[in-house]
């Protein structure tokens, strides 16, 4: 398959930037459009990321430790690619900042 004389090596049907949809980007969407197949993987991470956060009492205007958040995820099986893309998905919706230190700001109440 290819689209303007590029190869499509990943077998990944291209997006249409100029659909309707294209102004409502969210973790869901993006990751539902790029991954369509792996969207479960994804919920699973974000699952698991939530979990070790509110077991670290991670609430508004607290900061946590990436290693304390990251560690027992690795030792569960998740990478730390599989990690910072969910984390940088609560960036983007503006619940996390990522702080100096290696550490989590949390700005909202986590999403159930």
């Amino acid at each position: 398959m290819e689209t303007a004389g590029c190869p499509n090596v990943f077998g990944v049907k291209p997006i249409a930037l100029n659909s309707p949809s294209a102004g409502n980007i969210s973790r869901r969407n993006t990751v539902q459009n790029r991954y369509s197949g792996a969207m479960s993987r994804f919920e699973d991470i974000e699952a698991a990321t939530l979990e070790r956060l509110r077991a670290l009492k991670a609430k508004p205007e607290v900061t946590i430790n990436l290693i304390d958040m990251g560690m027992p995820l690795n030792a569960a099986g998740y990478s730390q690619e599989d990690i910072l893309t969910v984390l940088l998905a609560l960036e983007q919706e503006k619940i996390i900042a990522l702080a100096p230190g290696n550490r989590l700001l949390i700005l909202k109440d986590l999403p159930q």
